[in-house]
């Protein structure tokens, strides 16, 4: 059934998405979007827990028959090598589209938990001095990070904590808009994640279970942990025929279902968007 009493247009809620989404979580660096999802789900007063390779899954009735997948990990990359001049090499995760990134602003992401920020740019993107600047494809060994210190040399990044294999991350530019539309990188998937936590909070508004489990994965692959006497839904952000990772509205939000033959979910929430 729906849930009626659900109005998208006073974003209650809307919270939640833009705490998610302001948590960096590219690939290999999830913990932190997990803890929030899971510490979400135990305030809506569910008991979620985590699997050996840490993703997450919680039981929102007895017996769950339909399993809702969605995944925390964004696009990022890694710093890959430290220059002489006090820029970083990177290698990205994922499959960022590197000319979307360009000039866009990043987080560094020490081993011991330090945080640096820093700008994404072409080597020598000057069109002045670089003729060539407008045609030279944005690749990782055509870009570097300017971190936002004074730094000139190697040995001055080491001095920072700053190491290869840290974790960088982009700035997602959330915007809410007076028409309903919200702009962000990264609404593939924690849009989705936030449609799975809006149905687990109307749950347990309604006070009876349903058996329906969130299942949240580390990495885009959200099917591993699905039993086999599950249906399965995926909540996506796909938005008419490419993937939308840079707006949704609320209103027009599709939760995509794809439910075996031998699915029997009579008491499944949707959220009516």
């Amino acid at each position: 059934m729906f849930a009626d009493n659900y109005k998208p247009t006073l974003m209650s809620t809307l919270n939640v998405l833009r705490d998610l989404i302001a948590i960096d979580s590219p690939t290999g660096y999830t913990n932190k979007a997990i803890e929030f999802i899971e510490a979400t789900l135990r305030g809506y007063g569910f008991s979620p827990t985590r699997t050996k390779k840490g993703a997450l899954r919680c039981s929102l009735g007895e017996h769950p028959s339909v399993a809702l997948a969605g995944h925390t990990d964004t696009l990022g990359a890694i710093v890959a090598g430290l220059n002489s001049n006090g820029t970083l090499k990177f290698s990205v995760l994922g499959g960022p589209l590197l000319p979307s990134f360009e000039g866009g602003y990043v987080r560094i992401h020490t081993l011991d938990n330090r945080v640096y920020t820093g700008t994404m740019l072409l080597n020598d993107p000057s069109t002045h001095a670089n003729h060539k600047a407008a045609s030279t494809e944005r690749t990782s060994a055509s870009m570097h990070i300017r971190l936002d210190e004074e730094v000139s040399s190697r040995e001055d990044v080491v001095s920072l904590g700053i190491r290869t294999g840290d974790i960088v991350a982009f700035d997602p530019k959330y915007q809410e808009l007076s028409n309903g539309f919200i702009k962000s990188h990264f609404l593939d998937n924690k849009a989705g994640c936030y449609v799975l936590l809006e149905v687990a909070r109307l749950i347990a508004l309604r006070g009876a279970g349903a058996p329906v489990s969130p299942r949240i994965s580390t990495t885009c692959g959200c099917h591993h942990f699905i039993t086999s006497n599950q249906s399965l839904i995926i909540l996506s952000s796909w938005y008419g025929n490419c993937w939308s990772d840079d707006s949704i509205h609320l209103k027009s939000f599709v939760i995509k279902i794809l439910m075996s033959k031998r699915s029997c979910c009579h008491d499944l929430v949707l959220i009516k968007l």
